[in-house]
């Protein structure tokens, strides 16, 4: 098997595009030893006063990886561990408009965050992802 190029995997934070992933776990500690010793990330802790236990991973050249996010106690005991895939846009309340009409539910209404303006959705076959106008300063 010979690779070949994944075209638009070069794009990044344009509408549409990838911008960002966020792993949320009850094993907070766990998985951040696991991730240090296997692929060599460091941690900064991003938490909030009164949030949950939040970090960025950063790559072996410092650039951010990941983020990191704590399940608390006073989430449902049914939501497991999982990732969140961000996607780009210029206007979080067009494409959530956007995307309930195509079937889409909302898992958290747009709010300001550490990397910008976002919102959490579920896709029709359940799949979790975000609305993120990203912060790129």
């Amino acid at each position: 098997c010979t690779p070949r190029a994944l075209h638009g995997t070069g794009r990044l934070n344009e509408p549409g595009s990838h911008t960002w992933n966020e792993l949320l776990t009850r094993a907070y500690d766990q998985v951040q030893a696991f991730q240090h010793a296997v692929f060599g990330h460091e941690f900064t802790d991003e938490t909030e006063p009164g949030g949950p236990r939040w970090s960025t991973a950063h790559t072996g050249d410092g650039n951010p990886a990941y983020g990191l996010s704590e399940i608390g106690d006073d989430w449902p005991a049914t939501i497991p561990a999982h990732w969140v895939a961000s996607f780009a846009t210029h206007d979080v309340g067009r494409s959530l408009e956007r995307a309930l009409v195509n079937g889409a539910t909302v898992l958290q209404p747009p709010f300001d965050g550490p990397y910008g303006f976002g919102a959490v959705l579920s896709g029709p076959e359940g799949e979790v992802f975000s609305l993120l106008v990203p912060d790129l300063d």
